[in-house]
């Protein structure tokens, strides 16, 4: 599924 890789990019980008 890559919507789970849009949610980890997501997340990275938000923990920064």
């Amino acid at each position: 599924i890559f919507q789970q890789y849009l949610v980890f990019q997501v997340r990275k980008l938000q923990l920064q």
